[in-house]
């Protein structure tokens, strides 16, 4: 079993995917530092190298991400999306890195606590 680098922030962000000519939608249900995964109808074999750009809020960030593993099901992820993959980011803006960290911060609140 793969061992993650990262803790994963379950975050639901719209992606769009695109390799080789390919351009789709997904939804990611969970990020970190190092992957994340993303539901999607189109589900691209091991070891593809895909572009994702991901949409958060006034923020859209170009990841460059590696097909790590892939699940088809009979359940699904996200409305009408029967399978996802597991991407591990290869490259991703520092933009990106900083909004990840951002959730990884104790809030005001739970350190006043302490």
């Amino acid at each position: 079993m793969i061992r993650r680098e990262d803790k994963r922030i379950k975050k639901r962000l719209l992606a769009n995917l695109s390799a080789n000519g390919y351009e789709g939608l997904g939804l990611t249900s969970n990020i970190s530092r190092h992957g994340m995964f993303i539901a999607s109808p189109e589900i691209f074999p091991s070891t593809k190298e895909i572009t994702i750009m991901l949409a958060a809020a006034d923020d859209i960030f170009t990841i460059k991400g590696e097909v790590r593993w892939s699940i088809r099901s009979p359940f699904r992820f996200a409305r009408n999306t029967p399978g996802g993959m597991g991407i591990r980011i290869i490259h991703a803006p520092e933009e990106y890195i900083r909004f990840v960290d951002h959730f990884h911060k104790p809030s005001a609140s739970r350190t006043a606590q302490a």
